[in-house]
């Protein structure tokens, strides 16, 4: 079957990406790492502290746990204490003498303002103050961006976000801010730097609630424990009236995106489900739910999504998506329609041959197949397609005339590729060499051969290829993936470092080689795989990121019989990042506890 062309489904969540909680990244360590107790006044202060706290946790039995409006009306001593303590804390505020004061008065007032969603006007405007008296400090600019953000002073929030530039920040800094007043996106990169974020994803369900709702809806408390409670609903409960504004809709995008990373696509779809309705109904983002359904989840609900769509790629990913989904006869008919659709166009082709491919009998495949060829017949791609409904010696023949009348070197290149299976490596090679020698230079052969040498570790014959496509095709950047890999067998890892991030166009470089390795797991080949998580763990430069792919090169070595070594990869994974959960998992799995607990 001819598959539509796609954009892979992280790229193209990349367009919404990272409008991630970027006010609300100041919750990096689960809620509490700004608001960590720092040296502060004096003894004196820190008793007053003490004594907030013993005053908050009284209003908090009187309130029955964090308020929000749509809980009800308050009784008349939780408002009287609320008032008491709000007092207090401004007289506290008073006293405090750096940076560090400040931020202890104002995780009382953030707790305040959870328990008593009046008071969050009044813990904006002391967060924003605070962050003006020192405006050297990132931990206070942060606190002020989400303050006033959750009271819907945007303005306001987005000036102090701006000044977020250190670590985790630098790659959100004032996302959701600018997208929710001008509807803009964010990079690819920035979600890569948001899986380093304890409940991040948790946290952009959060932002996502509070976008959409009044200060003290769903999802307002805005501390990592309501932030999981929230992450148990569903978009389609957190969606209020008919539209959600595009900050919210990516934030969710966001969240779904960060479990994928996490390899944990059930939690992902969980996450989406049903907010095709609500949430996410504009056609980028049920595309975004449609390609997610397709990868990971029901193929036949991913076809119910692509028929909301209008367009024509939209209709050939739904007829894909019936086919994987055994409706043979749903996908034949979205086939005809799209056929109808895209008339005369290139497209038409790779039509015709996926019905002819599914005919139900000999005179129907024979009618498709005609019909391609008539339609086209001086397009090579359209001949090979053709010759591809035949394996045997009918489809040669069509290639044999064709290749007379027309000495296309796609057809060439065809024949070379129909028959490598059956004459080795070596003599396919050869045959490679001897048409690129025999016509003019063309990039989709070279690719092809480059592809073909990779795979059959012909790298004498792969290095010659290179620097000869090198000399006419400086930049190239497939030359410059096979060159890393090149470099990387050779432990020139630096090198092979610069070249990949050239081939990426400045993405981080050991990914694309840990793409591979995933490429070659689906495909059921672990040792190539092996090979290619082994080569980015030795380009990647953090520990967390090596001892991740550890944990890839471990199923790998299982899958090859190999448990022995799977087990020292796991615990050598623990090793380099004693936070990698998966690694811990693997192991319990095989019987045995983590060393370190």
């Amino acid at each position: 079957m001819v598959r539509t062309s796609r954009v892979p489904i992280l790229v193209v969540a990349a367009s919404v990406l990272v409008i991630a909680a970027a006010a609300f990244v100041f919750i990096r360590t689960g809620g509490l790492a700004l608001f960590a107790e720092k040296a502060e006044g004096g003894s004196r202060f820190r008793t007053l502290l003490i004594e907030a706290d013993a005053a908050l946790d009284q209003l908090e039995s009187a309130s029955a746990g964090p308020r929000t409006v749509a809980a009800g009306p308050r009784t008349v001593a939780a408002v009287t204490l609320s008032t008491s303590v709000e007092a207090r804390l401004d007289s506290y505020a008073k006293r405090a003498r750096g940076a560090d004061s400040e931020l202890s008065v104002l995780k009382r007032r953030r707790r305040l303002s959870r328990l008593d969603p009046d008071s969050a006007e009044s813990y904006a405007v002391a967060a924003a103050a605070a962050a003006l008296r020192f405006p050297q400090s990132q931990d206070l600019a942060a606190v002020a961006a989400e303050a006033l953000l959750s009271v819907g002073k945007v303005a306001e929030a987005r000036a102090h976000a701006l000044r977020l530039e250190d670590g985790v920040y630098e790659a959100v800094a004032a996302a959701a801010l600018f997208a929710r007043g001008r509807g803009e996106a964010g990079s690819f990169s920035g979600v890569r730097t948001a899986d380093s974020v304890p409940n991040a994803d948790a946290i952009l369900i959060w932002a996502a609630a509070s976008l959409v709702g009044p200060v003290g809806s769903a999802g307002s408390a805005g501390d990592a424990e309501a932030a999981r409670d929230v992450a148990g609903a569903s978009p389609a409960s957190i969606s209020v009236g008919a539209s959600a504004g595009t900050a919210a809709s990516a934030c969710l995008v966001d969240a779904a995106l960060l479990r994928l990373i996490r390899d944990d696509a059930s939690g992902a779809r969980a996450l989406m489900a049903g907010s095709e309705e609500g949430l996410l109904r504009a056609d980028r983002y049920v595309r975004f739910l449609a390609e997610l359904e397709y990868d990971f989840g029901d193929p036949a609900k991913a076809a119910s999504m692509f028929s909301r769509l209008p367009d024509e790629d939209s209709l050939a990913r739904r007829a894909d998506s019936l086919f994987l989904a055994a409706d043979s006869a749903g996908a034949r008919a979205t086939w005809r329609a799209l056929l109808a659709a895209c008339g005369g166009s290139p497209r038409s082709a790779g039509v015709l041959f996926n019905l002819a491919a599914t005919a139900d009998g000999e005179a129907e495949r024979r009618e498709y197949s005609n019909r391609l060829l008539a339609s086209f017949p001086a397009d090579a791609r359209a001949v090979i397609l053709y010759s591809r409904l035949d394996p045997g010696a009918t489809g040669s023949a069509v290639l044999d005339r064709a290749e007379r009348l027309n000495a296309d070197v796609l057809i060439l290149l065809e024949r070379i590729r129909r028959e490598a299976a059956t004459v080795g490596p070596d003599r396919t090679v050869a045959r490679l060499w001897l048409l690129m020698n025999a016509t003019a230079p063309d990039e989709r052969v070279e690719r092809w051969a480059a592809w073909y040498m990779e795979t059959y570790r012909k790298h004498d014959d792969l290095a010659a290829l290179l620097s000869s496509a090198r000399r006419r095709r400086e930049g190239a950047s497939w030359i410059d993936f096979h060159e890393a890999l090149a470099a990387a067998r050779s432990s020139r890892t630096s090198e092979a470092r610069e070249l990949l991030e050239r081939a990426g166009n400045g993405q981080t470089a050991w990914h694309q080689v840990a793409d591979l390795g995933v490429v070659e797991e689906f495909a059921r080949s672990p040792r190539k795989a092996l090979e290619a998580y082994g080569i980015a763990a030795a380009l990647a430069a953090e520990d967390e990121d090596k001892s991740a792919l550890r944990v890839n090169m471990a199923r790998c070595l299982s899958a090859l019989g190999k448990d022995a070594e799977a087990r020292l990869a796991l615990e050598y994974a623990i090793s380099l990042d004693p936070g990698n959960l998966r690694a811990r998992t693997e192991l319990r799995k095989r019987g045995e506890e983590p060393s370190g607990q």
